[in-house]
């Protein structure tokens, strides 16, 4: 027997709602259950599966045919959701050694663009790390000078 790709599936628990599968355990992420969209009016049906074909998401939610891809992305990472934040930090420390072993000041400006991406994005970590990137930047400028 396979194992069913990652997704959202009906609750095995009995909820009316959806149950994040990761792939290997069900998770605690739950979300309501999505209705099947009626077709428009006058549109044609999807074709009918031949017999004894298997759907590709065993009871998937919303995998019926002709649904396309409606399925909320999976819960994000902490790592994920702040990615361009470390980012912008490992940048201002790579920018604290330069300027501390070689008097480097020049690409300072690597980090706003990563903050200003970070704020963009709504990153729960962007406006510390543009905070300690522009602290750093602002040292290295006084420093220097």
């Amino acid at each position: 027997m396979t194992t069913p790709a990652a997704g959202w599936y009906p609750d095995p628990a009995g909820s009316s709602n959806a149950r994040w599968w990761d792939g290997v355990t069900w998770t605690e992420h739950l979300q309501p259950a999505a209705a099947p969209a009626s077709p428009a009016w006058g549109a044609q049906p999807a074709p009918a599966q031949p017999w004894g074909a298997r759907s590709q998401q065993w009871g998937a939610v919303g995998a019926y045919p002709g649904a396309g891809p409606q399925q909320p992305a999976p819960p994000a990472t902490w790592l994920k959701r702040n990615a361009l934040s470390l980012v912008t930090v490992v940048l201002a420390l790579v920018i604290l050694a330069l300027f501390y072993y070689a008097n480097i000041v020049l690409v300072a400006v690597l980090p706003a663009f990563t903050a200003a991406s970070a704020v963009r994005r709504k990153e729960p970590l962007a406006v510390p790390a543009g905070v300690f990137a522009a602290a750093v930047v602002l040292f290295a400028l006084t420093q220097f000078f």
